[in-house]
């Protein structure tokens, strides 16, 4: 298994992992919604990688994409508990069914906090799922003493 950081110049790939793990998820996207959605994602790629604001790793054997991860640098006022201003958001980590129970997840998970630290993060957060709970609790995540909410504003 060879993991590497998804290049610049590689949208097009970013844009069909991110409709893959919705799929994958059982969000079907209809054809008109997954074409603007294609155009949005290429906007926001196109901005945040050259700004190192967005990284993506992908494992790959043989050539082809076995699993993914992504991360959005988020930045927020230092706290108490914060060192610096730069956290991460880890999403749309997903391992394609055909190749899974091989460790591709971990070892997406492990490259992206390496990734994280050379980038001088202060810390990274994630929403798990039930099923994703016990891979992220042995990568040393632990609970945060807040609940996502949301107010959705559209």
């Amino acid at each position: 298994m060879n993991i590497r950081r998804v290049k610049n110049d590689e949208i097009d790939l970013l844009v069909k992992l991110r409709l893959d793990f919705f799929e994958l998820e059982g969000r079907k996207t209809e054809p008109a919604v997954a074409e603007f959605a294609s155009g949005r994602l290429r906007d926001y790629f196109s901005r945040r990688m050259p700004m190192n604001e967005f990284v993506a790793l992908v494992a790959e054997e043989e050539g082809k994409v076995t699993g993914a991860i992504f991360l959005t640098v988020i930045e927020r006022p230092i706290g108490a508990e914060l060192a610096t201003y730069r956290l991460g958001q880890i999403y749309s980590v997903m391992t394609y069914p055909e190749f899974r129970c091989r460790g591709i997840a971990s070892a997406l998970l492990k490259a992206m906090i390496a990734e994280a630290k050379k980038m001088d993060l202060a810390a990274i957060d994630l929403n798990a799922t039930e099923d994703g709970r016990p891979l992220y609790e042995k990568a040393g995540f632990t609970p945060i003493p807040y609940t996502g909410m949301r107010l959705s504003l559209a």
